[in-house]
């Protein structure tokens, strides 16, 4: 179905097993209790919502692709040629355009549905992405408000205000892909504090928080720890695959010394991985 292929907003673990279940650590329970909630046990999206700095974390999807759309000339009622990102094609219908601060956002629809689901919106966004999590330069890319490349937008990290860079660093860090293999290592729904040396994101005040990692286009430019720890049922931690590899820093003052421009800070969790 022509749909699924074209969806941009996709819900999933970054799972490594379709069996794996997600379990959170019965400290990270207590402390979003002491905060005043704002945890999804559940892994369901808030849809891009910022709470006091901290911003919540969503799933990246290749997106719909566009190429030559003037979207100064898009309105409600456009009917836009689109792509997909393994080369199907179809027509995107623009219901709604709405303008919010500096973004422009818009409802559209394929086949009557819409593929944000129920009144979701999303941002036409520079650039296109391949399976690895790449950036491309060219045509245009679709994406629903709870994944990486419009968050990121969102958060003020613009390829045309931030640099392309900063945007391409900032979908690795949303989405912990660690490697640069766009292979996603959390869960949609996951908390985590973004800041960075530009003032565009400044470090939160919720001690439950911990320097995690720093990132650059490519992945992690140095780690202190994985956003979840990762177990196997044999009770052994699973570390991405380039983990040995990156360089370390235990601090956001740490990973500045080594050049980094973008950072983040999570929250203490688990997973367990069946088999």
């Amino acid at each position: 179905m022509i749909l699924r292929a074209l969806a941009v907003a996709v819900v999933a673990c970054g799972c490594v097993s379709e069996t794996m279940t997600c379990e959170q650590n019965p400290e990270t329970q207590r402390a979003a209790l002491r905060a005043g909630g704002g945890w999804d046990a559940n892994g369901t999206s808030l849809n891009g919502v910022w709470q006091n700095g901290i911003w919540e974390n969503g799933v990246w999807s290749n997106g719909i692709m566009l190429n030559g759309v003037d979207l100064g000339s898009v309105g409600a009622g456009s009917r836009l040629p689109i792509e997909s990102s393994d080369g199907r094609r179809a027509e995107l219908t623009v219901t709604a355009v709405e303008t919010d601060a500096d973004l422009v956002f818009y409802r559209v629809e394929l086949d009557g549905v819409n593929p944000c689901g129920g009144d979701g919106r999303g941002l036409f966004v520079a650039g296109t992405w391949d399976a690895s999590g790449a950036r491309h330069e060219g045509r245009l890319t679709f994406s629903c408000t709870n994944g990486a490349i419009a968050k990121c937008v969102m958060m003020g990290y613009a390829p045309e205000t931030a640099g392309a860079a900063q945007h391409q660093a900032c979908t690795r860090m949303v989405r912990a892909d660690y490697c640069g293999d766009g292979v996603s290592h959390t869960r949609d729904g996951t908390l985590i504090d973004v800041y960075d040396t530009a003032g565009v994101m400044a470090p939160g005040l919720d001690r439950t928080f911990r320097f995690e990692a720093a990132w650059g286009p490519n992945g992690a430019l140095c780690v202190e720890r994985t956003r979840f720890d990762t177990w196997n049922e044999s009770g052994d931690i699973v570390l991405p695959s380039c983990w040995q590899n990156l360089p370390r820093c235990d601090s956001w003052a740490a990973a500045q010394q080594q050049g980094a421009t973008l950072g983040v800070s999570s929250r203490l969790q688990s997973r367990t991985i069946c088999n």
